[in-house]
């Protein structure tokens, strides 16, 4: 577990179990007032605890809360679920409209600063599987697109120049597509590029569900939500 902190007014509460490290932090689009991490392995026993920690630390009253954002998928089926269960729990009990964002589009839009270069969103999936998909990334705009889970082979790019963020699915043999990326970027994959991106989107209000919308967005092998 881990914590960081920084001056700021604390708004949203966001949450992401989708990877092998839980994350959850307090922070609006601009800043993080304080974040923690824990694995995902544990998130049935510890989401809650960890919430209730970083409210304290943040001295944030739930009740002052204008909103509460996840990371509804792709990504660990369990974790997933238990995020889900937890968003959607806290929103009923706090009476808090719910953003819910794919973590590929957040991860795409945490390189808005980099238009109007394409992006190519992955993660990893099962074993010789990504998740993936390509967005045209502006600032103010939600990222759209198709999300699919393919061998990193089967990955296709509309022409052009791409720009990579997440994990990198490449190999010798990709080369093919890997010439059409002008750069990769890993490090927006940390918590705290996350968790701003994902604040900035949950603040679009026609995003905005009732509790009762929460979902996980579970991606199958043809490409179609599941």
């Amino acid at each position: 577990m881990s914590s960081i902190s920084c001056n700021s007014m604390a708004k949203w509460l966001f949450l992401d179990c989708a990877l092998e490290t839980a994350v959850a932090a307090v922070g609006d689009g601009e800043s993080v007032v304080a974040l923690r991490q824990w694995a995902s392995r544990r998130a049935a026993e510890t989401t809650t605890s960890e919430i209730d920690h970083l409210l304290s630390e943040a001295r944030q009253d739930p009740r002052d809360l204008e909103g509460l954002a996840w990371a509804s998928g792709p990504g660990s089926f369990t974790g997933l679920k238990i995020a889900a269960a937890t968003i959607q729990a806290l929103a009923w009990i706090w009476r808090k409209p719910v953003a819910s964002v794919p973590h590929l589009a957040a991860l795409a839009y945490s390189l808005r600063e980099h238009q109007p270069v394409p992006v190519l969103a992955c993660r990893k999936a099962q074993p010789g599987l990504v998740f993936w998909c390509p967005y045209n990334v502006r600032e103010g705009q939600w990222p759209e697109g198709r999300i699919r889970v393919t061998p990193p082979h089967e990955i296709e790019l509309p022409a052009g120049r791409w720009k990579g963020v997440g994990d990198d699915p490449w190999s010798p043999h990709q080369s093919n597509l890997e010439d059409r990326l002008c750069d990769w970027v890993h490090e927006s994959g940390s918590p705290v590029v996350s968790a701003l991106a994902l604040a900035e989107l949950a603040r679009k209000e026609e995003r905005l569900e009732r509790p009762e919308g929460v979902r996980p967005l579970y991606v199958g092998r043809l490409g179609w939500p599941i």
